[in-house]
Parts: structure tokens; C-alpha cells; sequence
């Protein structure tokens, strides 16, 4: 999976300062990160961030897919560790690259849709939140749910489904 953005490098470039982090660092972090986390069905959690990872290589629009990806690695870093938005800034990622990872991060009190809205209204967002809501809603991993959490999570996600599809992104 080791890709860097030839985008990111060339943001990097323009500020004056070294190439922008890329996909190999967004990785590391993700996995140090989520390193003891697990899904709802118990499975080690970086499974999911290679599953939406290979997901945007497959929907991303070809202009967008180097950073999608980088932005897919990094997709609930912020929302689940303790990792911000700035760190991600220190670390050397593209403001185009933050800006993604912020669209997909659900704020404090906000409703799941208004994050979804703002995913979409992010180039790079909408499609990491899309491939993200299609492995979430995997038959294979809903059926480890009970039949009252995978009937929840259909609803969620195909409403989700619904207003990323507003924004143009769709499979």
C-alpha cells in the first residue's frame, strides 16, 4: 500500500519547506494509533482503515485517489485517538489533506448527518466517508452484529448513502 502524494509533495514544495507527508506516514501513525483498538465484532480496528484505504483506490475519482488515500489512513485518527488537527499539521500533512481528515471527523454534539454534509462538501472527504460507510456496511461484518445494532447501522449508513450521493459520490 506505500504511495505518497505527488499533491501533497508539491504543497509541501510550494510552502517553502519540505515535501508534505504522505500516505507511508499517514499509515504509521494509523497503526500506532489504532494499534490496540478493535471493531464492534472484535476485530483489530487497522483492518478497517486498509479496507476503506483499498475502497477509495477503487471510487476516488484518478486525480483524487493519492490523497484520498492518505486521507483514509488517517480517517478516525483524530475522531478516535488522541491525535488533532494540528498535530496532523506538525507532522507535516497538506492543509488539503487536514481539511480531509476534519470533514470525516465528527465534532463534539454534531449530528452524524451534518458530518456526513461536511464530508461531502470536501473533494477528498466525500469519497473516504463513501468508502468508509460501504465497508461499515458490509453484509459480512454487519451479519457479526446483533439483529438490533445491524439494523441501526442500515439505517445510518443508507441515509449517509443518501447525501454523500447529493455531492456526487457515489459507486
Amino acid at each position: 500500500m506505500s504511495q505518497n502524494s505527488d499533491s501533497d509533495s508539491r504543497a509541501g514544495a510550494e510552502a517553502g519547506g519540505m515535501p508534505a507527508a504522505g500516505f507511508d506516514q499517514a499509515f504509521a501513525l494509523a497503526e500506532t494509533e489504532h494499534a490496540t483498538q478493535t471493531d464492534k465484532a472484535g476485530a483489530a480496528y487497522i483492518l478497517h482503515v486498509r479496507r476503506v484505504i483499498e475502497g477509495v483506490q477503487k471510487i476516488a475519482p484518478a486525480d483524487l485517489v493519492q490523497d484520498c488515500m492518505v486521507v483514509a489512513a488517517l480517517h478516525d485518527v483524530v475522531e478516535d485517538c488522541p491525535v488533532t488537527l494540528e498535530d496532523l499539521a506538525v507532522l507535516g500533512f497538506s492543509q488539503q489533506v487536514i481539511d480531509g481528515v476534519d470533514s470525516v471527523t465528527k465534532r463534539e454534539g454534531e449530528e452524524y448527518l451534518d458530518m456526513v454534509r461536511r464530508a461531502g462538501e470536501n473533494p477528498l472527504g466525500r469519497w473516504v466517508k463513501l468508502a468508509d460507510n460501504l465497508d461499515n456496511s458490509n453484509p459480512e461484518r454487519v451479519a457479526k452484529l446483533s439483529a438490533s445494532d445491524a439494523e441501526w447501522f442500515e439505517n445510518k449508513y443508507a441515509g449517509a448513502r443518501a447525501v454523500l450521493a447529493e455531492y456526487g459520490a457515489v459507486v
